[in-house]
């Protein structure tokens, strides 16, 4: 073969795999610009979602502390019943709101978030359960009742703390790669 033809040919196969690799290339990067919209996207949702849930989980510690009934009491120190009344439907509301974040969460999230919202979702609702039960329960002092709503309020916040991390790590870790 004539050194000509040789050049020409490897020439051709230079280019044929330069071809190549810019077409591969190419094809990445257009995966990339379309893949980067919707996970942006996605990340703003789990973003909300978490958000959601943190705030509803806020509203029910708060309705289940107004909702005590030694907090609701008339002038003459008895319970006020429409306001424990008033106060047990928002600690439904709040508890409700709770749910419903939770679902999104569920949808959105990774299985160690979910977990996390799973432990805030149980403890969120022993605190409004916790919170509406009157007087002093059979067997027990009220000391003991006191305490028994204080560990609750306790596990709640350390549960909604668990959560707040799980899902700082989450969006952080997301967002870096």
């Amino acid at each position: 073969m004539e050194s000509e033809v040789v050049a020409a040919l490897i020439g051709a196969g230079a280019a044929l795999a330069t071809a190549a690799a810019a077409w591969a290339a190419g094809r990445a990067s257009a995966r990339g610009a379309h893949q980067g919209p919707i996970d942006s996207v996605r990340r703003a949702a789990q973003r909300d979602a978490y958000a959601d849930l943190m705030r509803a989980s806020r509203r029910v510690r708060d309705a289940a502390m107004q909702a005590r009934p030694e907090i609701v009491r008339d002038r003459r120190g008895e319970a006020d019943e429409q306001a424990l009344q008033q106060r047990s439907r928002e600690v439904g509301f709040a508890g409700d709101d709770l749910a419903n974040a939770y679902d999104l969460v569920v949808l959105e999230g990774p299985p160690i978030v979910i977990e996390a919202a799973q432990r805030l979702l149980a403890f969120g609702v022993s605190l409004a359960v916790e919170s509406l039960s009157e007087g002093v329960p059979p067997g027990c002092t009220p000391e003991e009742s006191q305490q028994r709503y204080d560990d609750v309020l306790a596990a709640h916040r350390e549960a909604h703390d668990g959560f707040t991390a799980a899902a700082q790590s989450h969006l952080n870790s997301a967002a870096g790669g």
